[in-house]
């Protein structure tokens, strides 16, 4: 009896190994940690979903980030498109440094944004009519930058996108057509199917520990008949319980991890599915960006409220003057000077709320002589370079959507 016991102590004590080889698993194979997010992650040249001839923009995306490269300093990305049947010659489609976004193609209809950041991801996303011709068309991402002993280092990697005689290219994805680098690790599907089978692995560890203390129990049981019970097997069981405790204790903060680390991917991945063609993005604030509409349109707060939920936004709430300093900075490099917030006093003349979480404008600075109460249908709130005014809700002008991207 001693001796059965005691192997079932042995294998619930094995568990929580097992858990930790979990954890290195995951930290080895999850790069997405809100550090590595920090400092970005790897170069990868993305292969659209789709591609026609010249009547549909072709998309190109290219991110690197500087964890674990062997560029100590990044200083631009760089994208370049070439003829395969024209012996490889390469030209420019376009390229980002310091912010700066320059065009390598002269058709007027080829779309391009970037940014260079330090403690962040930066990208160069291009969108032009592509007209293939019957002819492979590859596609290389270049960064540049210098070594850490400030030598000049590229790396580069490439994509293939190939159209016979004028048709569709190809959707399945072929050898060689997607480039990782092997220098740093990004949370991408190869990632997360890594991920996912860890997970099952420590699913059946769980497992292992549910059926381990069931088998306990009847141990217990039968040894409840004995007449005495030594002082070791006492201490063996006081052992087990508090493994037991620390057992679910680390699993519950493996799995709140999980969960937070995968709100981080989903939230930078949502930043590339911006359309640039009618918001201008600002850099990472805290934890949001701030979407500047570029058109002007008669303002609803309802309306323009849904437009920011499609990027799941809200018109901009300024939490302190540090954060209104912030956007006002952001809009002056737009050249635009006025912009809709969700502030406003709709509902009650002179007490200004926020429209998407009702909570009252505090810690904000308003222009001289505003607000202006009673405003003559004046509800709803603008942010100029001198601070807040009060304007009607139906006026035309642009607006500004807050989207939170870190948990």
């Amino acid at each position: 009896m001693e001796n059965v016991f005691k192997d079932h102590i042995d294998r619930v004590k094995s568990a929580p190994v097992m858990f930790l080889k979990f954890v290195w698993l995951l930290l080895a194979f999850w790069p997405d940690t809100a550090a590595a997010i920090q400092r970005g992650m790897k170069l990868k040249a993305s292969k659209p979903e789709y591609v026609v001839s010249d009547s549909t923009s072709l998309s190109i995306k290219c991110t690197f980030g500087m964890a674990g490269s062997k560029l100590a300093t990044l200083k631009g990305l760089e994208l370049y498109r070439s003829n395969i049947n024209d012996g490889g010659n390469q030209e420019k489609m376009a390229d980002v440094t310091s912010q700066n976004l320059a065009y390598g193609l002269s058709q007027s209809d080829i779309s391009a944004s970037g940014q260079i950041q330090e403690d962040a991801l930066s990208g160069l996303y291009v969108q032009y009519t592509s007209n293939t011709d019957g002819y492979c068309r590859r596609y290389s991402c270049v960064a540049k930058g210098l070594g850490g002993n400030s030598e000049e280092l590229s790396v580069s990697r490439s994509i293939k996108v190939k159209g016979v005689n004028g048709s569709l290219c190809s959707k399945s994805r072929q050898a060689n057509e997607c480039c990782v680098s092997s220098e740093a690790v990004q949370v991408q599907e190869e990632a997360i199917e890594r991920l996912e089978d860890e997970v099952d692995e420590f699913s059946t560890v769980l497992q292992t520990v549910k059926n381990s203390e069931i088998e306990i129990e009847e141990l217990r049981e039968q040894v409840s008949n004995l007449t005495s019970v030594p002082d070791a097997f006492q201490n063996c069981e006081n052992d087990l319980e508090l493994l037991k405790k620390q057992f679910s204790e680390f699993s519950a903060q493996a799995l709140g991890e999980l969960e937070r680390l995968s709100q981080i991917s989903s939230g930078y991945g949502l930043i590339f599915s911006i359309d640039r063609t009618q918001y201008d993005v600002s850099t990472l604030y805290k934890k949001s960006v701030y979407l500047a509409s570029r058109s002007m349109a008669r303002f609803a707060l309802e309306k323009m409220n849904q437009k920011c939920k499609e990027y799941k936004g809200y018109l901009v709430e300024f939490s302190d003057l540090d954060e209104q300093n912030f956007v006002k900075g952001f809009l002056r490099t737009l050249g635009t000077n006025k912009y809709f917030t969700g502030a406003n006093d709709v509902d009650s003349e002179g007490n200004f709320v926020y429209y998407s979480s009702g909570k009252p404008v505090v810690n904000v600075k308003w222009m001289a002589e505003n607000p202006k109460v009673p405003g003559d249908d004046e509800d709803c709130v603008q942010i100029f370079p001198p601070g807040l005014i009060n304007d009607r809700c139906n006026a035309f002008s642009r607006f500004v959507c807050e989207v939170p991207i870190l948990p």
